[in-house]
């Protein structure tokens, strides 16, 4: 195996593959990417036996072949080389060659015939979808997914699939985050639910955060797995069994005392008092009287904190606390300049939006006061 290849072009390449790769696993190879010339195409490859991807880079191939190194040790090599070109080559099947101007690197592969198999499936008929509106979704709601609950349902986020109805939806059950997607789909079969690993949907949120090009991301789903395809990148996902939790049966439907409220002053806000809340809970309280909302919170560990910030509201006094860092997802998920809190008491779950936008919602659990 053998090829030359941009060092810039390499690196772009890579750093993807890092959010694939297991850090720690039993398994050595799967801290390793495939590294394949074939057909005058260089392409790489990260999975970890759940989430796969495949990208290809610009290069001149020379020599077919393949070869599997750690993804880890040739990202940071290339990362702390300059954008210069670099030769590329296997050394007798057992150490791969990085070399340059002034500079000349081995790093010791694994047999490519023990990597895992990649799936790859014709993509020529997939839905297409609006990469940014898609983005914009996954974001949105994956800050309420769960990172380490045994619960694997809650650790993901779920996309619903219809004809007239594209949605994300994601819970930890302390939080929910919804997200309607204004897009018309080419898809007119039955109502799809696939629940993708938290994993699969954050790796999804970077390729598309990473892809500067007026690409449509291709979409298709095949037996227990999903395929993305954006340009030349394909990330595969199995979809985790099992049935999400009914989340439409925790929105408050009678939240009728609502309150408007700059998002950047109540960011801001929040961000100060959680500086000197419990670390465990985070709770802050917030009172709410006239046009004046009081935020504070005190712990034995840190001290206390209260802030006084101007609001629209014109209902009864309301006093209820929450987990500051819950609130804290919600403001950074957005970037309006107005957010919308609605309540029903102290002990009911609020709803907080974007102002005057139906199609995302937030519902958190207060804490007991």
């Amino acid at each position: 195996m053998k090829f030359k290849v941009k060092s810039k072009d390499l690196l772009d390449e890579l750093h993807l593959l890092q959010g694939i790769v297991e850090r720690k696993t039993t398994i050595p190879i799967l801290s390793n990417i495939l590294i394949r010339v074939s057909e005058g195409l260089i392409n790489l490859e990260a999975t970890d036996l759940e989430v796969s991807l495949t990208c290809s880079v610009q290069a001149d191939a020379g020599e077919e072949g393949e070869a599997t190194v750690n993804a880890r040790k040739i990202y940071d090599l290339v990362r702390s080389l300059e954008d210069m070109p670099l030769e590329i080559q296997m050394i007798d099947n057992k150490d791969l060659r990085i070399s340059g101007e002034n500079v000349d690197y081995r790093i010791p592969v694994l047999p490519a015939e023990e990597y895992p198999t990649v799936q790859h499936v014709e993509i020529d008929d997939a839905i297409e979808l609006d990469k940014d509106l898609i983005g914009n979704g996954i974001s949105k709601t994956l800050v309420a997914s769960a990172v380490d609950d045994t619960r694997y349902t809650l650790n993901s986020v779920l996309m619903r699939l219809s004809s007239d109805e594209l949605k994300f939806v994601a819970t930890d059950a302390h939080r929910l985050a919804l997200c309607n997607v204004n897009q018309k789909v080419n898809y007119s079969g039955d109502k799809k639910d696939f629940i993708i690993p938290r994993k699969a949907a954050q790796e999804l949120s970077n390729l598309i955060r990473e892809q500067d090009k007026d690409d449509k991301l291709l979409f298709k789903f095949e037996e227990n797995n999903l395929f993305f395809k954006l340009h030349d990148r394909l990330l595969m996902t199995r979809i985790i069994e099992g049935n999400y939790p009914e989340y439409e049966k925790v929105i408050p439907i009678d939240n009728d005392v609502k309150i408007t409220v700059d998002r950047e002053v109540f960011t801001k806000a929040i961000n100060r008092i959680d500086l000197v809340a419990s670390e465990k809970s985070h709770a802050v309280v917030m009172l709410f009287e006239g046009s004046k909302a009081t935020l504070s919170t005190s712990s034995p560990e840190f001290g206390a904190g209260e802030e006084l910030i101007e609001v629209s509201h014109g209902g009864e006094k309301l006093e209820i606390m929450f987990n500051a860092r819950y609130l804290i997802d919600f403001l950074n998920s957005t970037t309006v300049k107005k957010v919308d809190l609605t309540f029903k008491d102290p002990k009911t779950a609020a709803i907080l939006r974007e102002h005057e936008n139906e199609d995302y919602m937030y519902v958190v659990s207060p804490i007991k006061m």
